[in-house]
């Protein structure tokens, strides 16, 4: 199969998840620091801070003391360099990992897009020459990179999913969630 499979149905509840947010918590708190690549990281940090700039994310907190939320959990951001196609450039995504943060045992999937090997595009290709030799095939790019978007969150759980993230302008996490 390929990397979009459905995943399993809910593992958790929200009480479950809950249960053991203040372990997860610590532990990723320990584990959010420097990738070691300061480039990397500034960027992804500076993409950050323009979430905050067009309103998706609310400001930098310097701890989860002044986040305004009770029960919180959080979400690691690190950042990744991707090249793709004809660029000339790598770029920084971010990437908010709620399966490190426990948010995906929660919810499943009804159904995935599963991009083909490289084996069965070319079976699928022959089968259809064969089927209808005298026809054009007619094909189009296949772009995901809106898969990696995030989802609208409901405003009551908005706690659930507090974005922490290294920045080495201050040295140590930072804190974001969602407007």
């Amino acid at each position: 199969g390929g990397p979009y499979e459905p995943g399993p149905p809910s593992k958790k509840s929200i009480d479950e998840f809950l249960e053991g947010r203040i372990p997860r918590n610590a532990k990723i708190t320990t584990a959010t620091r420097s990738s070691g690549d300061d480039i990397l990281d500034d960027t992804a940090y500076e993409k950050t801070l323009l979430e905050v700039q067009r309103g998706v994310l609310q400001r930098p907190y310097e701890s989860l003391d002044g986040v305004p939320f009770d029960d919180v959990a959080l979400v690691p951001r690190h950042g990744i360099w991707e090249q793709h196609g004809g660029a000339e450039e790598p770029t920084v995504r971010c990437i908010d990992d709620m399966l490190a943060g426990g948010q995906n045992d929660t919810v499943g999937t009804m159904s995935a897009h599963r991009p083909t090997d490289p084996d069965g595009l070319v079976a699928q290709t022959q089968a259809v020459r064969r089927r209808y030799p005298q026809e054009r095939l007619k094909g189009w790019p296949c772009d995901l990179e809106k898969a990696y978007k995030q989802v609208a969150c409901d405003p009551k759980m908005i706690r659930f999913v507090i974005i922490i993230r290294w920045s080495t302008r201050h040295g140590k996490p930072m804190y974001f969630y969602l407007r």
